[in-house]
């Protein structure tokens, strides 16, 4: 999932497949859906002397297993309902992998917060050099389906 989280916050990386668990009317399925457009944001800064980090996740997923998701509704004009219970699974599961990413950049810089430290205050990077070990994550996930 550390994989998923790095791939989210890539410039390069457009689009992807992702599985969530979806809990409708007391039963759970796993769903499908395709990342059709994302936007990301990442912000750093030192506060109380140590690194803070804000990263911000923005996606719209079309889900893939329609039919699954149509036929819970039985017909009913649901829809809204149906779409607000998606957005909040896809929601969890992408959150679950933002934090796994931000686990793996307190050990290894791979959303490159020491180069953006550097650039946004390169005076307080000199005098408090960065301690990734035990920065603080601010996350905010959003998700809309389609």
């Amino acid at each position: 999932s550390e994989t998923l989280g790095l791939m989210l916050f890539s410039k390069r990386a457009n689009g992807g497949l992702i599985n969530t668990e979806w809990e409708y009317n007391g039963e759970s399925r796993i769903i499908q859906g395709e990342i059709s457009s994302k936007s990301t944001d990442i912000k750093v800064r030192y506060e109380g002397g140590r690194v803070i980090a804000e990263l911000k996740a923005e996606a719209v997923i079309r889900f893939v297993d329609r039919f699954i998701v149509i036929e819970q509704g039985n017909g009913e004009n649901v829809i809204n309902k149906l779409a607000a219970t998606l957005e909040e699974a896809f929601t969890r599961t992408l959150s679950g992998y933002v934090r796994d990413i931000a686990e793996v950049t307190r050990r290894e810089d791979v959303l490159g917060l020491r180069t953006k430290l550097y650039q946004s205050s390169p005076q307080d990077y000199k005098a408090i050099p960065p301690d990734l070990a035990s920065a603080g994550f601010d996350i905010s996930v959003s998700v809309k389906v389609s």
